[in-house]
């Protein structure tokens, strides 16, 4: 009816480790996410895949209930393509492994000129070819890990691509955080810079083309000043309510054919965590959790990974979106 709005919960980072994809797949599996986005080039894809395409025939739910996107990734892991056609997106780690330069590294090599602007279409044709291989068709929506989908000289380039393939939603991720007080130094400077280039963005991937293909998103955009320790179910509450923000907006991107009038997108990041990087089975079953349905008991397990899936914000994430207090707040 009039004035509904729709909310769309996207579990990012689906296929990084095991402890990672357990709890993903259990956010799913209790619907506290609607979709996730995989990365195929990372330690667990292939396995994930299968587990989530599995827990959806169990379920006896479609595509149309739980949906997997691809979660684009230029910065960690080894590239999908062959090495020798990616060179410059990789350096190698301590081990002397070929790996991608990381979220830092890889803007500071982008902007120096020092990774080849084709070697990264190679990459991302080599990602949507993967996904295909594993799902049997293209992804109908990508994000991109650590935002590089919204770097501006990367946005024509990944839109012929993305249409080419018949992808047809992205997201953009726009987030005014002017009253997000509690971002602080290098992330405040990090997620500023992301919202600017999402705007920009938008204005590319949302016009339609010389074919006139354009790809779609959401009105609304939230989860950058959401992460972790920082997602409360106030802060999530007040966001969704706000209507001066969203009258602002609206205002703002209405002239983009693009936009999904009155939905919205809330980027999440569940999972378990733990700080060494491994999760033991007692570990996953811990007595803050208030879950509708108990904790899947999984192996214990080594995840390599950045500071964030070794922080406890991931596990908080993921009780957060399980926990009756935000079903009931929303």
């Amino acid at each position: 009816g009039r004035g509904r709005r729709w909310l769309v919960v996207h579990a990012d980072d689906l296929g990084y480790c095991p402890v990672r994809d357990k709890g993903i797949l259990h956010a799913l599996s209790v619907g506290a996410v609607t979709v996730t986005s995989i990365m195929p080039n990372m330690a667990t894809g292939a396995q994930a895949m299968r587990e989530l395409i599995e827990q959806c025939d169990s379920g006896g739910q479609s595509d149309a209930d739980v949906c997997v996107g691809l979660h684009i990734n230029l910065t960690e892991g080894p590239p999908v393509a062959p090495l020798q056609s990616v060179s410059t997106l990789c350096v190698p780690d301590e081990h002397g492994n070929m790996m991608m330069r990381g979220k830092f590294g890889f803007r500071d090599a982008l902007a120096a000129g020092d990774v080849a602007i084709n070697e990264i279409g190679t990459e991302l044709k080599a990602q949507l070819d993967w996904f295909i291989n594993h799902k049997g068709h293209a992804p109908i929506f990508v994000s991109g890990h650590q935002h590089i989908h919204v770097l501006e000289p990367l946005v024509s380039l990944f839109k012929t691509i993305l249409l080419d393939y018949g992808v047809q939603y992205i997201r953009i991720p726009y987030e005014d955080l002017a009253t997000a007080d509690w971002l602080q130094g290098q992330q405040k400077v990090f997620l500023q810079g992301v919202a600017a280039s999402a705007q920009k963005a938008r204005q590319i991937y949302c016009t339609e083309d010389n074919q006139g293909r354009m790809l779609r998103t959401t009105q609304h955009f939230m989860g950058l000043a959401l992460m972790g320790s920082h997602a409360t179910v106030d802060r999530v509450a007040t966001q969704l309510a706000d209507r001066s923000s969203q009258q602002q907006h609206q205002q703002q991107h209405t002239r983009w054919a693009g936009s999904m009038q009155n939905v919205w997108e809330w980027m999440v990041h569940p999972g378990y965590a733990h700080p060494t990087g491994v999760v033991a089975d007692a570990e996953l079953h811990t007595p803050t959790l208030s879950l509708a349905t108990p904790l899947p008991p999984m192996m214990t397990s080594p995840c390599q990974g950045d500071d964030f899936d070794k922080s406890p914000d991931r596990g908080l994430e993921l009780e957060l979106l399980c926990s009756a207090t935000l079903r009931n707040a929303l």
